[in-house]
């Protein structure tokens, strides 16, 4: 399915997000630098998703995508502070569900350009595993292989279409 925007806050320059992956260090994977540029904080029609979990297919809702000229809640980088030292750092929050879970995008090594179901309620805890926040994956859960895939993969739920 090709996704529509319903509601966003952009376009914004291109300058901005460079500014932005300069101060992370990285260059962000193409196509969600495009679509950051051109929609910032939005909100998407079809909003529901698979991922997987324990070998099996889980679903969730998207709430909507962070961008930068966005309420707190839907600040890109206001919600990377937030995470800090709570998600891998080769990660970055791109959206969250409506449960407080974030959809992270890989921006370094293996995982770059992966898309990743965040569990917030395994999340990991330096006084209890015996590892760091980069090496704990028990509350990451794939997506996609990519951004445009993840995207394009996004549904209406039926079942919410009927009751409306």
């Amino acid at each position: 399915m090709q996704y529509k925007i319903k509601k966003k806050t952009g376009p914004i320059g291109k300058q901005r997000v460079q500014d932005f992956e300069s101060q992370l260090g990285v260059i962000l994977p193409e196509d969600y630098f495009k679509f950051l540029c051109e929609n910032d904080h939005c909100y998407t029609e079809a909003d529901v998703f698979d991922f997987i979990k324990d070998g099996r297919k889980n679903t969730s809702i998207l709430h909507g995508f962070f961008g930068f000229d966005a309420p707190s809640y839907g600040d890109i980088v206001q919600h990377l502070q937030v995470r800090k030292g709570r998600i891998p750092s080769f990660m970055l929050p791109i959206a969250s569900d409506p449960g407080g879970n974030d959809i992270l995008i890989g921006i370094k090594g293996e995982y770059r350009g992966h898309i990743y179901f965040w569990d917030h309620e395994m999340e990991y805890d330096e006084d209890q595993d015996d590892c760091t926040v980069d090496e704990y994956r028990l509350n990451l859960h794939f997506i996609a292989a990519d951004f445009k895939s993840f995207i394009n993969s996004l549904r209406i739920d039926e079942d919410l279409e009927e009751e409306a």
